[in-house]
Order: structure tokens, then sequence, then C-alpha cells
């Protein structure tokens, strides 16, 4: 099943989870901003979903009230979806995508909308799905975030690799340059080098 096609480039993962028959059993997905039925409650909405990857109503719900106790969402579940915030729905969507224990979790913004204690359960959830041997491929704006979960960053700048590799080699002495653009509207641009 593809939605979008691929214009260019290649993603290696893992040949095993490729080869199997449903793969998606293997991946969970978070967007940056989750839609979601309104009309269904929480829990209505995981089980569907634990359903849908081969999970009883039994294991969903267990499963659903142990993480969602962990990042502050089980208090909601029998609460229709178009009466969650923002926050909430990043809570339940992260649930979304982790409750069938996938190998691979691609997280775009996964803490945009979250409050600080919010932000702070989700970032501990995250570190220990990593614990867990689950891969979690997580993209953020804010370079904070990416130091407390990330080991390993790819930088892209309009689609460009700017850097790959450990986190501790992105933030080594060498890396500390950048270029500051000063401009206005009577006058050229103005160029510095400077370290931060």
């Amino acid at each position: 099943m593809k939605l979008i096609a691929p214009t260019e480039g290649v993603v290696h993962f893992s040949s095993e989870i490729f080869q199997q028959k449903n793969i998606f059993k293997n991946i969970g997905y978070l967007p940056e901003h989750p839609f979601f039925y309104q009309y269904l409650k929480g829990i209505e909405l995981l089980t569907y979903l634990g359903e849908l990857q081969g999970l009883s109503k039994d294991e969903v719900k267990k499963r659903a009230l142990s993480l969602g106790d962990r990042i502050n969402i089980a208090h909601a579940f029998d609460r229709p979806i178009r009466k969650y915030s923002k926050g909430m729905l990043q809570r339940i969507g992260l649930l979304a995508a982790i409750l069938h224990e996938p190998r691979l979790v691609v997280l775009d913004e996964p803490l945009s909308g979250l409050d600080p204690i919010g932000r702070k359960m989700v970032k501990e959830l995250i570190s220990e799905l990593k614990k867990n041997g689950q891969t979690v491929f997580f993209s953020s704006h804010i370079v904070s975030d990416l130091e407390e979960v990330s080991d390993y960053v790819v930088v892209l700048d309009e689609g460009k690799l700017i850097h790959e590799g450990k986190l501790s080699e992105l933030l080594t002495e060498e890396n500390e340059q950048f270029d500051l653009i000063f401009t206005s509207k009577n006058s050229m641009p103005y160029e510095m080098d400077g370290k931060y």
C-alpha cells in the first residue's frame, strides 16, 4: 500500500521487517498534526487501532491503561476525541503509535502542544522505548529536546544534509560555528561569523 510515492532516497532499517506480509505491525507513526475520528472516545479509538494490529480488546485495555497513566491521558479515555485539547491529541496519538509495540516508531514533532509536564512524561516514555530495543525516529526543531532523547542526529536544511552522526559529534568545538546574516530594508545583507 502506498499513499505517496517517494521522489528519491533510500531508507535502510531491517530487511527482516520488510519481508513480512504485514510490515505495518512493526511500524508506529505519529504525524505532527494527527487527525482522529472525532466522535469516538479515546479508548474506542485505541481499541479500533489495536484490533487492526491484531491485539485483543483485553490487550488493548491493559496496555492503554498502563501507558495512558504514564503520560497522563488515561483519565480522558471515556471522553469523545472532539473534546480533546491539542496536547491530549498528541498523547492519544502517541499511544496509538506504540500500543502494538512496533520495532520502528516514527514521531513527527511529538512534543508539539504539550505543557512542560507532558513534555517531560513523553520524553521519558521515548527514552524507555529506546531501552526496550525499539528504534525511535524523532523529528524536532527544538535542539534541547533532541539532546535529551537522541543518540544519533541528522540535520537537514531545506532538504539538504548538513550533519549526520552521534549527537556528541554535533556538539563538539568545531561544530559550534555559525553565520549570522543581518538585513534591513535599506541596506545590503551584512554577514558575521560567530560562535555560540
